[in-house]
This record gives structure tokens, C-alpha cells and sequence, in this order.
């Protein structure tokens, strides 16, 4: 991300990622879910399994969108499609690989940054989501913020990403918009700001394992 980006944020609509530009039309997010999921090529038997349990609800959502009768429930429903897309589709591209498709790799990445931004923009509290640890096989307490963004990052350490780079800050960029205008957000933009800023600084505005820097 480039630093002479931070305090300029993006209005909803102002940015569009490749293939799939923000605005009107976009396809609902368990729709994009279950697309992503299609797609995912992970091989880890315990993120097999639990994604076909999950893939199951996505697509019930799918088909029938009104079983999502309340704010909550769509919430929620929203906090598990971000673990998919966090913990099987983004930990499923293989950069490292020499001999992956960096094209491919760089839509399927595109895909899924875009979906980050359909669906925290539809329920931006999904942000501060948090779990007992146990409700997800690789998700544990942390508010969601603090699981899904090092592993969007992450993706800016591998020389095949750098394309990325336009994409993920707009997506930064877009998700301090949406703090900023919710009130009881606010803390948690303060917290979003310290935290970016802290990475480009390469200083960790946290303990624990969570942070991924730029410069990794």
C-alpha cells in the first residue's frame, strides 16, 4: 500500500477490481462464496470436510436468500463466508509454486479480494466478529479484522502478487470508509489506522502471531 494513500478514503463506488466492478448488479455474497469455493484447490483433509459442511449452507443460502430472516442472521452467515474465503480460498493459491499459473492465480486472487469488499460493505460490523475458537476448524478468538487482514497482506510477499498491490488498498481504503461511518465502528477505525500504519512502519501494533508486514 502506498503511504501517500493513507487519509484519503474511498467512497462506496469510487473503486472496482477487475472483472467485477463495485456497484450496482453484483451478485449477492453467498453467491460469490459459493463461486470462490468452486474454484478452491485446497488438500488439507480438515479443510476438505469442513468445507463441504460450510459449502452445504452457502449454497441453501444461495438458493434461498429469505432464510436469512434477520440482521444478525446475515451477520453472521457473512462472518462464516469470509473464514471460507479467508481460510480455504486465499490459503489454497499457490505463489510458491514455479510452475502455477501467475495469471490465474492473480484472477482467482482478484475474485476474492472483491468479495472481501461486496461483503464487509453489506454488514460492516462483520468486522469485530468474534468466535468461542471452537465454531471453526482454523479461526480462533480474534475479532474477524484481526484473522482476515495479515492473510490478505500476506499475499504482498510473493513477487507473483505485486499485481495485487491496487487491489488490496482499495479494499483498506474502502473498509476505513466504512468504519468511519458507522459510529459504533469508530474504535474499531482507530484500530484499523494503527494497525496499517504500523505495518508500512514495519513496527507489530500488536502481540501475537497475526501480523503479516509488508515487508515479509
Amino acid at each position: 500500500m502506498a503511504p501517500e494513500s493513507y487519509g484519503k478514503l474511498a467512497k462506496p463506488g469510487q473503486y472496482g477490481f477487475a472483472n467485477n466492478p463495485i456497484g450496482e448488479g453484483e451478485a449477492p455474497p453467498s453467491t460469490l462464496a459459493a463461486r470462490l469455493v468452486e474454484n478452491s484447490r485446497s488438500s488439507r483433509p480438515d479443510d476438505i470436510s469442513e468445507l463441504k459442511r460450510l459449502s452445504v449452507i452457502i449454497e441453501s443460502v444461495k438458493n434461498n436468500p429469505a432464510v436469512l430472516e434477520t440482521d444478525e442472521q446475515r451477520l453472521e452467515h457473512n462472518h462464516m463466508l469470509i473464514y471460507v474465503c479467508g481460510g480455504v480460498v486465499l490459503e489454497s493459491l499457490k505463489w510458491e509454486e514455479p510452475f502455477e499459473d501467475r495469471v490465474k492465480l492473480r484472477d482467482e486472487a482478484l475474485k476474492a479480494i472483491s468479495f472481501l469488499n461486496v461483503t464487509i460493505r453489506e454488514t460492516p460490523k462483520v468486522l469485530r466478529c468474534t468466535t468461542d475458537g471452537k465454531t471453526f476448524a482454523s479461526r480462533g478468538k480474534e475479532p474477524l479484522w484481526l484473522w482476515i487482514l495479515p492473510k490478505v497482506l500476506k499475499l504482498l510477499g510473493y513477487s507473483k502478487s505485486l499485481a495485487l498491490t491496487s487491489a488490496i488498498e482499495t479494499l483498506f481504503q474502502h473498509i476505513l470508509f466504512l468504519t468511519s461511518q458507522e459510529s459504533s465502528l469508530w474504535e474499531l477505525g482507530t484500530s484499523l489506522m494503527r494497525y496499517f500504519q504500523a505495518n508500512l512502519a514495519g513496527k507489530p501494533p500488536i502481540s501475537g502471531p497475526h501480523l503479516i508486514c509488508f515487508s515479509c
